[in-house]
C-alpha cells in the first residue's frame, strides 16, 4: 500500500486519527480520576506515574487495533469504519487495557502501602529498642534491595559467626526468650546472616565438643571466634571463659590499673554456670563438712582477735543450732527448695564448701571477667531483681556473654579478695538496688545474711593468681557526708585556672563540606607553654548566622584514641545538634586526640600535681576556644552551651564553674568517682559553684557511673533547683539515641531559644 493510495490517505485523515484522539481524551480523563483517587485512598505518586506510563504504552496498541479493524474487520462489518465504531473500538481497547493496568496498579499500590507500613512499624519499634520485635516485623514482608537497606539496618545487622573448630551448628534465640524456640542460623563459618540489633542468645553444637551458649550484642558477634572445648574438658555445670580483659565496674577499673595504665588480662578459667544450690550444699553438710577442720583453713579474725577453729565453728549453725546455713532448720533447707541458691552463709563457709568440692572462690577480677558489667543494661532487666526472694538457679535469668546465669541479682556471691577487714560479695541480691551488679560491695566475712550465696571457679593457670587474690583497698567516698571546701579555700586555688589574654594567632585549614554541614579545622595558641590548641568547628548549612554554638568535651577514649577529632563515634554524638541548626566546636584538649601525652594514661582522677595540671589546662583550652569563637561574626557568643559526654560530663562542674561565658549545659552520662584527687582538681569542690542550667542524662544501670554516684552529683550542683534536671532512662553507659536527642534539644531550646 503506497502513501498515495486513496484508502491509506482516507485512513490517515480520519479513522486512525479519530481512534487515537478518542484514546487520548479518555486517557486524560483516567489520569484525572486516578489523581483524585490517590488523595482519597492514600496512594503514592508512583501509582499515577504507572497509569501514565501504561496509557502511553497502550496508545500504539489502540492504533494498531484500529488499523486491524479497518483492514480485516470492516469487510466483515459490511460497512465503513465510522466515528461510532472507531470510538467504540478505541474505548474498548482502552477499557481492556485500563482494567488490566488498574488491577496491576492497585496490587502494586497496595503492596507498596504494605511495605511502607512495615517500614514505619520497624522504625517505631527500633526507636523503642524493641529490636527483636522490629526484626520479626521486617521478616514478615520487608523486601531486599537498596531502598530498604536503611530500614533493615534500623532493626538488624549482618554478622559473621565463626568458631574454633569450624563446622559447628549455630542457633539463635531472643535474649529474654519467654519460651521461644531456638532458630537455626547455619554452620560455621557463617557470613552475612542478619540478626536483630541488641543482645541475643547463641548456641553452638558440634559432635565431640561441649555445647556452648553465649549472649552477645549484634555488634560483637563478628569480633571474636567462639572457642568450643572438647567433650569432657569442661565439667558438667561449668562454662569456659577465654583469656581476656576484665571489665571492672565504675571507678574500680581506674583504681586497679597498673603502672602502665592497664588492667592485666585474665587467663582462661572455668566458672559455675549457676549459683550453688541447696541440694549441692547439703552434700557438704551431710558429709560432716562443718566438723572436718581440713576444709577450714582460714584465719578467723574477729574484733582484733584470732579465734581457734573450734570456737569459730560454733558460729556457723542454722536456726536450730545444727551445722548449716543460717536460713536452714534442723540441718536442712525448706521442702521444695532444692534448686534455689543456698542462702545465709558466711565467707568462711563459702570457702570451706569450695575446698570440699575441689574448686575455689573466684577473685574479684575473675568474677567481673565472667559477669561483663558493660552489658548491665541488657542483663539486669531480665535478672532476679525486685522479687520477694531468689529464684531457682535454672530460671534466674540474665545470661552473660560467657553463658553464666544469675550473676545479677538472686543472691550475692562471695569472692576471695579482702577489703580491709571485709570481703567482697558481688552481684547484688533480689531486693538490692540494681546498680550493685556493676558496683563493688564488701561485708564482714562473718556476715550470714540470707542474701549471701556463692558461685565457684576452677583455674586453668596459676599466672598472676597471687596478684589477683591480693587485698583490694578500693577507694570509697561517701558523698552524703563529704563537704566541699569553703569559699575562702576555693578562691585560693581559683588563680591556677586563670590566664592572661594574648593573641590567638589562629590558622585555618581548607574547610570540608558535607550535605549537612561545613567543618573548619582551626588551631590557635594555648594559654600555657608553646602549645597549640587544635579544634574542629562544625557549621550548619541550612541556617543563617550567627549560630548558637555548643562546645563539646569528649569521653575518655579521647585520651587513648589515635584518631583525629573527626572520630566517627564522637561525630555521631553531635550530628543531631548540627541538623537542628547549631554550630558545634570540638577542641582537642591537652593530652587528647592529636595532642596525646604519655604522662596522661587514662581519665581517672589521680592525687598528683600532674593530673591537677592537666585539669587546669583543660579549663584554659576551653577558655581559649571561646576566645576564638568571639572573633567570628557567624557565632552568637551570647548563646554558648557546654555538652560533655561521660568523662566530659564528669569534668563539667570544673569547666562550668571556671568559665562564665557558658549559658547552659547538657551532661550525657556524668557521675562522680571514688578516687580523691588534689582539692584544686576535685569535682566536689566545684559542683556547688555551678550556676548555669544543667540537665544530666543517665542510664539507670550504668557500670561506669552507677546511679549511687549520679545522685550526689545532681544533689551537689549549685544550680537552682528549677534549672537543673536529672533524666534517667533504661540503659547502661548509654541511653537510646531518641531519648538523648529529645532531652538535649529541648533543654537547649528552653535556655537558648529555638534555632529557627
Amino acid at each position: 500500500m503506497s502513501d498515495n493510495d486513496p484508502f491509506f490517505v482516507e485512513l490517515r485523515r480520519r479513522k486512525v486519527f479519530q481512534t487515537g484522539a478518542t484514546y487520548v481524551v479518555t486517557a486524560l480523563a483516567l489520569w484525572g480520576a486516578v489523581e483524585g483517587a490517590s488523595g482519597a485512598f492514600g496512594w503514592t505518586d508512583r501509582v499515577l506515574q504507572l497509569v501514565i506510563v501504561g496509557s502511553l504504552v497502550g496508545l500504539p496498541i489502540a492504533l494498531l487495533v484500529a488499523w486491524g479493524f479497518q483492514v480485516h474487520l470492516e469487510p466483515a462489518l459490511h460497512g465503513p469504519l465510522t466515528w461510532r465504531r472507531a470510538g467504540i473500538g478505541g474505548i474498548t481497547v482502552l477499557a481492556t487495557w485500563g482494567v488490566m493496568l488498574t488491577g496491576w496498579v492497585l496490587f502494586s499500590g497496595s503492596r507498596q502501602r504494605t511495605m511502607e507500613t512495615i517500614a514505619t512499624e520497624v522504625v517505631e519499634l527500633s526507636n523503642a529498642r524493641l529490636w527483636d520485635s522490629a526484626f520479626a516485623v521486617a521478616e514478615t514482608g520487608l523486601s531486599d534491595g537498596p531502598e530498604y537497606e536503611a530500614v533493615w539496618n534500623r532493626a538488624s545487622r549482618a554478622v559473621d559467626i565463626s568458631s574454633e573448630p569450624q563446622n559447628a551448628t549455630v542457633y539463635r534465640q531472643r535474649y529474654d526468650p519467654g519460651g521461644e524456640p531456638w532458630e537455626l542460623l547455619g554452620t560455621t563459618p557463617i557470613r552475612g546472616v542478619r540478626v536483630p540489633l541488641g543482645m541475643s542468645s547463641y548456641r553452638l553444637e558440634l559432635e565431640g565438643y561441649t555445647t556452648v551458649e553465649r549472649a552477645l550484642l549484634s555488634g560483637e558477634v563478628s569480633l571474636a571466634t567462639i572457642p568450643l572445648p572438647r567433650a569432657g574438658e569442661v565439667p558438667a555445670g561449668m562454662v569456659f571463659v577465654p583469656t581476656g580483659q576484665a571489665v571492672l565496674p565504675g571507678t574500680v577499673g581506674e583504681a586497679l590499673r597498673d603502672s602502665a595504665g592497664i588492667v592485666p588480662p585474665i587467663e582462661a578459667f572455668l566458672i559455675d554456670r549457676y549459683e550453688v544450690t541447696n541440694r549441692q550444699y547439703k552434700e557438704f553438710v551431710d558429709a560432716g563438712g562443718y566438723d572436718d577442720s581440713s576444709y577450714w583453713d582460714s584465719r578467723f579474725e574477729l574484733d582484733g582477735d584470732v579465734l581457734p577453729w573450734s570456737e569459730a565453728r560454733e558460729r556457723f549453725v542454722d536456726q536450730s543450732d545444727r551445722p548449716g546455713p543460717s536460713a536452714w532448720l534442723v540441718g536442712d533447707y525448706p521442702s521444695g527448695a532444692d534448686d534455689l541458691p543456698v542462702q545465709g552463709i558466711s565467707w568462711f563457709e563459702a570457702r570451706a564448701y569450695a575446698r570440699f568440692v575441689g574448686k575455689e572462690l573466684p577473685t574479684y577480677f575473675h568474677w567481673h571477667r565472667a559477669a561483663e558489667a558493660r552489658e548491665a543494661a541488657y542483663v539486669v532487666p531480665v535478672s532476679s531483681f525486685g522479687g520477694d526472694g531468689p529464684r531457682a538457679v535454672g530460671v534466674a535469668g540474665g545470661m552473660t556473654i560467657f553463658g553464666t546465669v544469675g550473676m545479677a541479682g538472686n543472691v550475692r556471691e562471695w569472692v576471695s579478695n579482702a577489703s580491709g577487714h571485709s570481703r567482697f560479695i558481688l552481684g547484688g541480691a533480689w531486693d538490692d538496688p540494681t546498680y550493685l551488679f556493676s558496683q563493688h560491695y564488701a561485708e564482714s566475712p562473718w556476715d550470714r545474711s540470707q542474701k549471701n550465696g556463692l558461685r565457684l571457679v576452677r583455674y586453668l593457670s596459676d599466672a598472676d593468681l597471687a596478684e589477683m587474690r591480693r587485698p583490694l583497698e578500693v577507694p570509697l567516698r561517701d558523698y552524703s557526708v563529704e563537704q566541699p571546701v569553703s569559699d575562702a579555700v576555693f578562691e585560693a586555688f581559683r588563680g591556677a585556672y586563670e590566664y592572661d589574654l594574648a593573641p590567638l594567632n589562629a590558622e585555618h585549614a581548607p574547610p570540608d563540606t558535607t550535605e549537612d554541614w561545613v567543618r573548619q579545622r582551626v588551631s590557635f595558641d594555648a594559654a600555657y607553654g608553646d602549645e597549640r590548641v587544635i579544634a574542629d568547628l562544625y557549621l550548619p548549612k541550612d541556617r543563617e548566622p550567627p549560630y548558637q554554638t555548643v562546645v563539646y568535651f569528649p569521653g575518655s577514649a579521647a585520651i587513648t584514641s589515635t584518631l583525629e577529632l573527626r572520630n566517627p563515634a564522637d561525630l555521631s554524638r553531635i550530628d543531631f545538634l548540627l541538623r537542628d541548626g547549631r554550630a558545634v566546636m570540638t577542641p582537642a584538649y591537652s593530652g587528647m586526640f592529636e595532642r596525646r601525652d604519655s604522662t596522661l594514661l587514662n581519665s581517672g582522677p589521680h592525687d598528683t600535681n600532674r593530673y591537677a595540671e592537666f585539669v587546669t589546662q583543660w579549663v584554659k583550652d576551653l577558655g581559649r576556644s571561646i576566645d576564638y569563637l568571639e572573633t567570628r561574626d557567624d557565632v552568637d557568643v551570647s548563646r554558648l552551651a557546654y555538652y560533655g559526654f561521660s568523662f566530659g560530663g564528669r569534668m563539667a562542674p570544673i569547666m562550668l564553674a571556671m568559665e562564665p561565658r557558658l549559658s547552659v549545659a547538657v551532661l550525657y552520662l556524668p557521675g562522680l568517682y571514688s578516687e580523691r584527687p588534689l582539692p584544686a582538681a576535685d569535682v566536689i569542690n566545684f559542683l556547688p559553684r555551678v550556676r548555669v542550667p544543667v540537665r544530666m542524662i543517665n542510664g539507670r544501670d550504668d557500670h561506669r557511673f552507677p546511679y549511687v554516684y549520679q545522685v550526689p552529683f545532681y544533689r551537689l550542683l549549685g544550680t537552682p533547683e528549677a534549672d537543673k534536671d536529672h533524666a534517667v532512662f533504661p540503659g547502661g553507659h548509654y541511653v537510646a539515641r531518641a531519648d538523648l536527642v529529645r532531652e538535649t534539644i529541648q533543654w537547649l531550646d528552653r535556655y537558648l531559644g529555638p534555632t529557627g
